[in-house]
């Protein structure tokens, strides 16, 4: 679905078109167990940012709490675009929560 779209499950974009601020990313179908939302955001060179929400059986993750750091993440698009960052100190890892900014 491009950005703007109608859908149960969509993309806006952030912003004025011409601004490049970034999209969000919004299930708005109800179901459990899935992403529930994105935001992606431009910056500089090393300063975007991608922040996500989900939970439940169909988000394969391993155990919070046993992260073994360094930490590095992955986003891939559709189209093979790739974005990765590494946490080497996140401010919350535990048995419910992983919060990290990149290194």
């Amino acid at each position: 679905m491009t950005a703007g779209g109608t859908c149960g499950t969509c993309w806006k974009q952030l912003g004025p078109p011409t601004a490049g601020k970034g999209y969000r990313y919004k299930d708005v179908d109800g179901l459990p167990h899935d992403l529930d939302g994105m935001t992606i955001k431009a910056g500089l060179d090393g300063k975007a940012k991608v922040s996500l929400k989900g939970k439940g059986g169909n988000i394969p993750m391993p155990a919070l709490g046993s992260l073994a750091l360094p930490l590095t993440t992955q986003l891939q698009s559709e189209n093979g675009q790739c974005w990765e960052a590494t946490t080497v100190a996140p401010s919350a890892n535990t048995t419910t929560i992983f919060k990290a900014k990149a290194d």
